[in-house]
């Protein structure tokens, strides 16, 4: 499982967390949710980097190569230098062994640190003609991820993403999954309707996707779910990163998107990392992980999976779930109902009943009055 540390970074002050199957981060804007989601697809990312780099520049990579590379790859995601603090450091774990750790030094430059083993593996890949086909399995195998990255940043930052890449090749989405959306949407001038619905129409043979048509044609516009079809049409494992998906979406389709995005994630054997503002969106995985608990008794499996279809249900153990505050995390499991903290997402609500109760109560003594 990899594991992240980061500490005088942006807003976190300090936060270390293991990768699960399902990680779900919540907190208030600028709590450092997207900072997560930036880094983890930083680090997740650079290996295409040794691939892609080596094939056009490099034949002979040395341990300078390596962390160049790295560098660019993190000046092209984070141009802004001040987001490093004080003894900043981030360190990314990819397994005991390999890992990439990054500072800021006196001169205000990155200072890169790569595990020996990772150093001496890379090194000896990319030797004067290596396949490159072989040296993305190797690679694979030595990041411990077989998965291809998806990243879809939330709404504000979407806009940026599309319109660099409508106009150039920058941007934070560089996948093929992604490159493949954008595309469309060059080609129709912007027109999102039509890029949505090929998307879309193209794959109504899928069981993932037919199970869940019904919200993709209500929700022909949402990227969230033209991702989610493209996935299931390529059959691809991925780490799919997805900030603050129930944008522009009912309460009733966040709820069907969660049973989509799971059913999507088991059938591929992927990976989730997801930021919401969204009660209902939680309170939905929290269905999910309750039907799962419920049904892991042989005389429920059959009662259960009608009210909850099986293939969506999520295992407690494969979930992590943090509220960031505070420059730092609170674990949001709760350990004795084994379910996800709801509430620590909701204090909109209660203060809402708060105000509402404070002026009742002034109005029932006006009236005695």
């Amino acid at each position: 499982m990899h594991r992240m540390y980061i500490e005088n970074f942006g807003p976190i002050k300090k936060f270390g967390f293991e990768i699960n199957d399902y990680t779900v981060v919540i907190g208030e804007e600028g709590s450092g949710t997207h900072t997560i989601c930036a880094l983890i697809y930083f680090f997740r990312t650079i290996k295409d980097e040794f691939i892609k780099d080596t094939s056009e520049n490099i034949v002979d990579i040395s341990t300078a190569n390596i962390k160049e590379i790295i560098e660019k790859r993190f000046y092209d995601l984070f141009d802004n230098k001040t987001l490093f603090g004080r003894n900043s450091l981030i360190r990314y774990e990819y397994s005991e062994q390999i890992y990439i750790a990054l500072t800021l030094k006196h001169n205000n430059s990155i200072g890169i640190e790569i595990s020996n083993t990772l150093d001496e593996n890379i090194t000896s890949i990319f030797k004067p003609g290596y396949e490159q086909s072989y040296s993305k399995s190797i690679l694979a195998s030595l990041f411990n991820d077989e998965t291809s990255v998806v990243h879809i940043p939330s709404g504000w930052n979407l806009v940026n993403c599309l319109y660099n890449k409508l106009h150039d090749n920058s941007g934070i989405i560089t996948d093929q999954l992604m490159t493949s959306l954008v595309g469309k949407l060059r080609h129709t001038q912007g027109d999102l309707h039509v890029g949505y619905l090929t998307a879309r129409d193209s794959i109504t043979e899928n069981l993932p996707v037919k199970k869940h048509y019904d919200l993709l044609i209500r929700t022909e516009n949402n990227l969230v779910l033209s991702v989610l079809s493209k996935i299931t049409e390529y059959n691809r494992k991925v780490f799919l990163i997805v900030e603050e998906p129930e944008i522009h979406l009912s309460p009733l389709a966040q709820t069907e998107m969660v049973d989509f995005l799971s059913r999507v994630i088991k059938a591929t054997h992927s990976q989730l990392l997801m930021t919401t503002h969204s009660p209902y969106i939680l309170a939905s995985f929290n269905n999910l992980i309750y039907a799962n608990s419920l049904g892991q008794r042989d005389e429920n499996r059959e009662k259960i999976s009608a009210i909850v279809d099986c293939d969506t249900w999520i295992d407690i153990n494969k979930v992590s779930a943090f509220n960031m505050k505070d420059g730092g995390a609170a674990d949001i499991i709760d350990k004795d109902l084994n379910l996800i903290k709801v509430e620590e997402i909701d204090k909109a609500s209660e203060k809402i009943n708060q105000t509402f109760d404070e002026l009742f109560e002034l109005d029932e003594v006006e009236e005695r009055v």
